[in-house]
Formats: structure tokens, sequence, C-alpha cells
């Protein structure tokens, strides 16, 4: 399924680049669907930054159908991404602990300058669930990629990963206006 997320901010490109990039941390508690973000790797050289962080979900509201598969506790994956200052890009891809065979979800963020004052975010990605994979008695027509079952949790999944890519822009915009915008 494709993920697709786009937002304009107040704020200078390379402002909202590096806040992204280097404080996720302390804009966690800005996001309504984190509890945190914790920088689990951290590798510079150059313009190009690596970074692994760790993020723990919250107050999701897991649908019935899938209750028994996806739960609370399995809310926390592993974002691995390349940032790009020269491009102003950051390449991403999501990992789950528990999901971590069946579960492939990538992207790109772009940081677009609209003009001095305005920048425009624009999140492409794509994710793939393969249910059998994690839950291998059940039967492939259910839990394979085009089955209902994982049609039904690549939804979830995409809801979440989209709401929380929506999040990040407003989250930032208030990070940096309760710290009086440090260019």
């Amino acid at each position: 399924m494709k993920i697709e997320a786009d937002s304009v901010m107040s704020f200078p490109r390379r402002l909202v680049f590096e806040t992204q990039r280097d404080r996720m941390d302390a804009i966690a508690p800005y996001l309504k669907n984190v509890r945190s973000v914790r920088v689990d790797d951290r590798t510079e050289a150059g313009p190009v930054v690596e970074l692994v962080n760790v993020w723990e979900g919250k107050g999701s509201k897991i649908p019935e159908a899938i209750a028994h598969i996806v739960s609370q506790d399995m809310l926390v994956w592993r974002d691995r991404a390349v940032w790009n200052a020269e491009e102003w890009t950051c390449s991403w891809e999501i990992e789950s602990d528990f999901f971590e065979d069946a579960v492939r979800c990538a992207g790109v963020i772009s940081y677009v300058q609209i003009d001095e004052e305005r920048t425009r975010v624009e999140t492409k990605g794509d994710l793939r669930i393969d249910l059998k994979k994690k839950a291998p008695g059940l039967p492939a027509v259910l839990a394979g990629p085009l089955g209902p079952l994982g049609r039904l949790v690549e939804q979830f999944m995409v809801r979440q990963i989209t709401q929380n890519l929506l999040g990040v822009s407003p989250g930032v915009s208030r990070y940096l206006e309760e710290r009086g915008r440090t260019d």
C-alpha cells in the first residue's frame, strides 16, 4: 500500500530539516500517537547523517478484527534513516521487532522550499505485509499479502503511519514556536 503525507510548514527549510533530523526525541511529546523517540545510533559523514531511532507508540485503537494479531505492546518500531542535507531528503525504512520478516515499509521525505519562510514536507512510501511469515498457522488465503487479514493489518498500519507522519509537522511547529524559533 502506498503511503503519502504532505504538509506545509511556516518555517525555513533548513530549520525544519535540521529540527526533524536532530530533535525528534524532544518533539515526541508533541506527537499524538507517540510515547517516545530514542536515538539508538547516529553516524555523520559530511552532509549525510545516518540515524537509527526507536519509536514507542501510544493510544492507538486497534480494530477488533485484528486485535488478536496486533497489540499495544507491538507498537514499537525502529526507524533507519539517511538524511542528506545537500539533497534535502530523508530516506527511511521502518522495522518492527514483532513483524520483522512480515513487514516492509520504506520511503523518502523531501523538503521543498516554497519561499524563505515556508517549507513543503513531502512524504512518499510503501508498506507491504505478509502475515504468513509471522503467523504460519493461518491459511495463505487469509494471511498473505492479498488475503483479507493481511489487508486489514496493512490498512491499520498505513493509517497509523500516515497519522504519525502528518502529526510530525504540527509537532515540529509547536516545538519551534515554544522555543522562539531558532533559525
